[in-house]
């Protein structure tokens, strides 16, 4: 049972705590936000790849949550903004602008770093910070047994 804090069976033994990582902190940059509040009609959606994100009717926290996913760390709202956005975002990798140093040549409408793009676009930046986490803990494991 997972609303519990501890979950148990004869093989294994967890529970839920904190423990505090380096986080990015999503925040507001100089000069506010680049975009509107919408309506919560509630058809959330989000897509993205590796250089555009597009989301319609999003809370900040689910977009923080997809730049988890393009990031090192975790990345936390923490805009205080409490509403629903439509937003894009257009960025080029940092290893692909590494590559274009040795060569390559880059195609796309943007030159920028998602760090850049996302204070360029859209307003928002990403700070270095330190915030808890909540983690699973395993307290005790044991082999399944199998049949021979």
């Amino acid at each position: 049972d997972w609303s519990s804090d501890v979950c148990s069976s004869d093989l294994l033994v967890i529970h839920r705590g904190q423990k505090t990582f380096p986080v990015y902190g999503l925040v507001i940059a100089k000069g506010g936000i680049k975009f509107k509040e919408v309506p919560d009609d509630g058809n959330e959606s989000q897509n993205t790849d590796n250089t555009h994100y597009v989301g319609k009717s999003v809370p900040m926290a689910g977009f923080a949550e997809s730049l988890s996913g393009q990031m090192e760390m975790p990345v936390l709202d923490m805009t205080g903004l409490k509403g629903h956005y439509d937003l894009t975002l257009d960025w080029v990798p940092e290893s692909r602008l590494a590559a274009e140093g040795k060569g390559a040549v880059l195609d796309g409408p943007t030159r920028m770093t998602l760090p850049v793009a996302l204070q360029e676009q859209l307003g928002l930046k990403l700070e270095s910070r330190k915030a808890p986490i909540e983690i699973v803990i395993v307290d005790h494991a044991e082999k399944a047994p199998t049949e021979n």
